[in-house]
């Protein structure tokens, strides 16, 4: 892969844009932008973090030759906030954990373009895809001249990769780069300090993008801080030759509310939740705000409350994981020991997944699984170690399973 910037591009290949050829010099990965980028201050380093919160820079990460070498690179508007929280992420940039083999494959869906495909059984909490990003942006006004400054960094294999994503936004005014980043970029709100109401983040890959929208999702996309890396992990068994899909907005209570969210991707959701409305939403609804099951109602109860509420594809919810812990606790109570110990298993996979965010509340903690018990906590282990991707992030992991078994600093 050429590095970032080395050359600037022929302008016919930068169709529909205003792009001109004001790129970086070979010798500046983090250039000092075009005169549109007036709040960016001056030249940078590799390592520079001496930003204000609220500079708007343009920088590639990771920075460093290893990381791009094995890995590849990123280009990223963002601010220095941002660019300070990455470097300064313990293990950054950490190697990205690929799947041990691939399980899918990227093939045709009849009306929606392409999809992504299981060419085997996975299973919960399984990793299906991890890639660096393309780009990842801050979301402002005038996004098109910043994909331009972006994209113009590029070498031209990526550049080629990102154009060859879908535009369903075709030649409007909001510009074909743009309409690519919004077409297959995940969102993401990031708590920046200069910023009260939380900026707004786009990722866009060049697989993790390929995969369609539902709102029953049987997996679910994550970013990896420390590898910055895009993830996408089994949310539920998938069979070989089902479709993986995962979800592109906020799981709404109604069909209705969901049609909404998704209109800026200019489709109408077709998956049984939204086929099915006028039954699906009173089902949805009754399984979220339903109270959790008693003890006293016994085993079977509990288990056809779970099992009714897994029907309803709500597996992102909190509400998943409670209900998935008081299953398990009324199995433990009954002797159910293996019942109990499957669930809380479970509970803690989808915990590791949902810890696995961008920069936002709670991130810092690492791993967001609750141990409550040795035996919990063996298990939290075992779960959390497949996801932690450097040293610094295992030693964080070890640390919390001695607390868990009062073994304080003891080696």
């Amino acid at each position: 892969m050429e590095p970032s910037g080395t050359s600037a591009l022929n302008p016919n290949i930068l169709p529909n844009t205003t792009y001109k050829p004001v790129g970086p010099t070979p010798d500046d990965h983090d250039f000092e932008p075009t005169r549109s980028f007036d709040r960016t201050r001056g030249n940078s380093g590799a390592r520079r973090i001496d930003y204000e919160d609220s500079d708007y820079i343009l920088t590639t990460l990771p920075s460093q030759k290893e990381g791009i070498d094995r890995d590849g690179e990123t280009e990223c508007f963002c601010t220095g906030w941002f660019r300070r929280t990455v470097l300064s992420t313990p293990g950054f940039p950490s190697p990205i954990v690929y799947p041990k083999k691939v399980v899918y494959e990227v093939r045709e869906v009849e009306g929606c373009g392409l999809g992504v495909f299981a060419l085997e059984d996975i299973r919960i909490g399984d990793l299906i895809v991890a890639e660096r990003p393309l780009i990842v942006n801050m979301i402002v006004g005038d996004m098109e001249r910043v994909l331009e400054a972006l994209c113009a960094r590029m070498s031209s294999e990526t550049f080629k990769t990102y154009m060859a994503l879908h535009n369903c936004y075709g030649t409007d005014d909001s510009g074909s780069l743009t309409g690519i980043m919004l077409t297959n970029g995940f969102s993401t709100r990031i708590d920046e300090p200069s910023d009260p109401a939380g900026g707004t983040y786009s990722c866009t890959g060049a697989v993790a993008s390929r995969f369609n929208h539902s709102c029953s999702p049987n997996a679910v996309h994550t970013f990896h801080l420390p590898s910055f890396a895009m993830e996408v992990h089994a949310l539920q068994p998938i069979a070989k030759g089902e479709e993986i899909v995962v979800n592109y907005t906020s799981i709404e209570p109604t069909a209705e509310a969901r049609q909404v969210s998704l209109k800026p991707y200019n489709f109408v959701c077709t998956c049984l939740a939204c086929k099915n409305s006028a039954t699906s939403d009173i089902v949805r609804a009754k399984a979220v705000s339903s109270l959790l099951p008693k003890t006293s109602q016994g085993v079977q109860h509990a288990e056809g409350v779970l099992a009714a509420y897994e029907a309803t594809g709500l597996h992102l919810l909190p509400r998943y994981i409670d209900l998935l812990e008081r299953v398990a606790k009324i199995n433990r109570k009954k002797g159910n020991t293996e019942r109990a110990d499957e669930l809380d298993l479970l509970a803690d996979t989808i915990i590791a997944l949902q810890s696995r965010s961008l920069v936002g509340k709670g991130s810092g903690s690492s791993t967001g699984i609750q141990l409550k018990s040795p035996q919990d906590a063996l298990n939290s282990l075992k779960i959390a170690m497949q996801y932690a991707g450097s040293d610094s992030e295992r030693e964080d992991l070890m640390r919390i399973f001695k607390q868990a078994l009062n073994l304080g600093s003891q080696n």
